[in-house]
């Protein structure tokens, strides 16, 4: 359970005013679940937006351990690592390890609240697996010192059940995120227009989007486009389907991000078979709570940086 910490400054609204911005009441967290009005907004963030930023639901404490081992595994690693889009930009996985597999991260109750909300459940509350939503990628990436900007994308492909259908993104920066550091950039609204930017000349997945579409968005509604500036615990929830872009790390330190993504369970979204999500045998009691656990698999080891798990994450970044 969530213990009480320190009250934080808010952040001055630097990101545009069509970005919502939601606190956690001291009730909701003694609850572990949101008031119906706060799960209202939420939702209705993700409907018109595509994009809401809960505020402090995950410790600091354990994002710092998460930052220093992630960190700590690029610098053994950066250099079989694979880019996303442009240079700086790696595929970076977390651990799945007991010791840095946190509950208030993989299963947060607020989290999966608006998940259960947003992706919905397409099975009755006793549905098989295949009939439910569920936890399909548990991946992240690192922003390196000196990136270059990503071009404009959405985190889909261009088939029809992948442009109709939801899917959820949940980043968890594991340090304060500012335009300092490469804060990311949304373009509000889009996740309504993307299937507008896919077409046979793209590649299948990760296509990106057209200069020309991105200058008429800009032109058509400036103040969608939003710097996403985070303190540590904020999380920010997107619907898959938004363009969006990584922007470059102006710092001279490397910054990672830890990404879930909530599938619906038989809509057809992914374009490869469902596989079960992996996690090390002890991590079991962090799901315990847990509505997305029907897809998991427990095994006793395995190395989260092997080109197989880089390449099984790389969907959602």
């Amino acid at each position: 359970m969530a213990t009480r910490r320190a009250k934080r400054p808010r952040l001055a609204d630097t990101t545009g005013s069509m970005l919502t911005r939601l606190a956690v009441s001291k009730s909701e967290h003694r609850n572990r679940e949101l008031s119906a009005a706060t799960l209202q907004r939420a939702l209705f963030a993700l409907e018109s937006a595509g994009a809401v930023v809960l505020e402090q639901v995950v410790m600091p404490e354990h994002l710092a351990a998460l930052d220093q081992r992630m960190t700590e595994d690029w610098a053994r690693s950066y250099q079989r690592l694979s880019f996303n889009y442009s240079e700086g930009h790696q595929q970076l996985n977390p651990p799945r390890t007991t010791e840095l597999v946190f509950s208030d991260v993989v299963a947060n109750p607020f989290v999966e609240q608006i998940a259960r909300g947003y992706v919905g459940v397409e099975g009755s509350e006793g549905g098989t697996a295949s009939e439910m939503a569920y936890l399909g990628a548990y991946s992240g990436n690192c922003n390196c010192s000196g990136s270059d900007d990503q071009p404009v994308h959405s985190d889909i492909g261009h088939s029809e059940p992948q442009l109709t259908c939801r899917s959820l993104i949940c980043n968890v920066p594991t340090v304060d995120v500012s335009e300092a550091n490469g804060a990311i950039e949304l373009l509000l609204e889009t996740h309504a227009l993307c299937g507008l930017a896919k077409s046979s000349k793209h590649c299948e997945r990760f296509p990106d989007i057209g200069h020309e579409m991105v200058k008429g968005r800009e032109e058509y509604a400036p103040g969608s486009f939003v710097r996403v500036c985070t303190r540590s615990g904020d999380v920010l929830l997107r619907d898959r389907r938004l363009w969006h872009r990584g922007r470059r790390n102006p710092s001279n330190a490397p910054r990672v991000m830890v990404s879930l993504t909530y599938f619906p369970g038989v809509s057809g979204e992914t374009d490869k078979p469902i596989r079960c999500l992996t996690f090390e045998d002890g991590c079991r009691p962090a799901f315990e709570e847990s509505s997305f656990s029907r897809r998991l698999d427990f095994k006793e080891t395995f190395d989260h940086l092997s080109p197989a798990m880089i390449s099984a994450s790389s969907l959602t970044n």
